[in-house]
């Protein structure tokens, strides 16, 4: 159900999205924002609450220096769902790393089923 997470195009996605939360956090500027701006591109901004969150989780369990550290770690976790890191927060990363799974299984489908609300075109 999860092998979408893995592509070049979703991988850049993610990416994107932790790139652009620590820009906004070295900037001062607010992340969420930021984040939406980056997922946008890939027509998921519904995805930058899911994606702040979680990258924040990943940062509080084991803290970067910078974001390579980060996007490595991130999509590990989201590829094989692995938490290795003996942190209290262990089991909520665990937990949030499924729905976030979830989350981007269901922006990304394409089936054109129509079935999940997250796929709607944002006008404005």
């Amino acid at each position: 159900m999860f092998d979408t997470i893995t592509g070049p195009a979703e991988r850049r996605m993610i990416l994107s999205a932790v790139r652009a939360r620590y820009d906004a956090r070295a900037a001062g500027r607010p992340v969420l924002p930021a984040v939406y701006t980056a997922l946008e591109d890939y027509r998921c901004g519904i995805l930058a609450p899911v994606l702040a969150s979680l990258i924040a989780l990943v940062e509080a369990c084991a803290p970067a220096t910078a974001p390579p550290e980060n996007e490595s770690r991130l999509l590990a976790l989201l590829e094989d769902g692995e938490v290795t890191e003996g942190a209290a927060l262990s089991s909520a990363l665990r937990g949030a790393i499924h729905s976030a799974r979830i989350m981007i299984a269901m922006a990304l489908d394409t089936s054109g089923a129509g079935r999940h609300p997250l796929r709607f075109a944002v006008t404005g």
